[in-house]
């Protein structure tokens, strides 16, 4: 690991670490600030979009379901003026976000975005119901933005078992059938924490010979992807590409 990686490491420890916070707050607050690493590295933004400063500290109300069925997390901070909710920490699904009243406390505000059922209330047509304070523990805590990097396990560069990536390479690879076939896959780094692993599919002789970015999940030891799980526009994939090849685990060409 790298003198820079170690750095972003510890400023994660730091973070939650030296104000009292508990253990399941540091895991959350790291892991919330692993998602904004993570959707910044492969989107080129995260959900706090301009917000996001380096070294920044601010104070928060975080919370998170008490039996972590979905693991979710949230937090309300008035020095941002927002309540953020991230429903299910193991997709790149919805998250929802309002703004805090002025001089609004982070204690009202939580309450309030409970009420309006995670702020979804404002702006849907149908009332959802709301979800009840005694599902979550709420913790304030101290949040420290670290420097914009890539994700942990890129940072760390750590190999998979090669069995997974071989049964990953035999998922994305040509069908029987598909007589002269050849494919071409570049696989990031990635741990079993990532929502997904976008994985450069380029293919000749088979259906669709388009470049593209296919996103894999492995769920029970099983590799899959949906059938709109996969993005050929030609700037997506180029840029994407670039990404994969500056994190690059493994080429496959068979």
């Amino acid at each position: 690991m790298s003198p820079r990686s170690s750095r972003v490491l510890v400023a994660l420890f730091v973070m939650a670490g030296c104000f009292g916070q508990s253990s399941k707050a540091e895991r959350h607050v790291s892991q919330l600030v692993e998602h904004w690493l993570w959707k910044q590295y492969w989107y080129g933004a995260s959900e706090l979009g301009t917000r996001y400063r380096t070294g920044q500290e601010f104070q928060a109300l975080a919370f998170w379901r008490a039996d972590e069925k979905p693991p979710s997390v949230g937090f309300c901070s008035t020095e941002l003026g927002i309540c953020q909710f991230y429903p299910d920490t193991t997709t790149i699904g919805a998250s929802f976000e309002a703004k805090m009243a002025l001089r609004e406390d982070a204690q009202s505000a939580f309450r309030r975005f409970l009420r309006d059922s995670f702020g979804q209330n404002a702006s849907s047509l149908v009332n959802l119901p709301e979800p009840s304070a005694s599902d979550y523990v709420a913790e304030t805590v101290k949040i420290v933005l670290p420097a914009i990097t890539a994700p942990e396990a890129i940072r760390a560069r750590r190999v998979r078992p090669p069995a997974e990536t071989d049964a990953l390479s035999a998922a994305l690879s040509c069908l029987p059938d598909q007589s002269g076939c050849k494919v071409h896959l570049l696989i990031p780094f990635y741990s079993e924490n990532d929502p997904w692993i976008p994985v450069y599919r380029e293919c000749s002789r088979c259906p669709n010979t388009k470049p593209m970015i296919i996103f894999m999940r492995r769920i029970e030891g099983t590799w899959w992807h949906g059938a709109r799980d996969f993005d050929d526009g030609p700037d997506f994939v180029r840029r994407t590409r670039r990404r994969i090849e500056e994190a690059l685990m493994v080429e496959v060409n068979r």
